[in-house]
């Protein structure tokens, strides 16, 4: 999801994300994630957002959904952190 260029297009995007627990076991987690960045056309941003609901239909199951609006928050370290909450 982050070599694609240009960073500016909105997109989804469904990651397994693999974390140790606190206990030592290691746990995956499906992750649906909606990439709307501020620097995006109103338009498209109007358009991701109405037809999230669909695409997420169609990808079931997934354990967590996120928004992300900056490019710099595309990370590995910030999903896991999500799910660890």
């Amino acid at each position: 999801m982050k070599n694609p260029d240009p960073n500016n297009e909105c997109r989804y995007g469904v990651f397994e994300i693999e974390y140790p627990t606190a206990d030592g076991r290691t746990e995956y987690k499906i992750l649906f994630i909606m990439y709307a960045p501020d620097i995006c056309q109103a338009s498209d941003k109007f358009v991701i957002a109405t037809t999230k609901d669909a695409v997420k239909k169609k990808l079931q199951p997934f354990n967590k959904e996120i928004q992300v609006n900056d490019w710099a928050d595309l990370n590995d370290e910030a999903f896991i952190k999500y799910f660890k909450h």
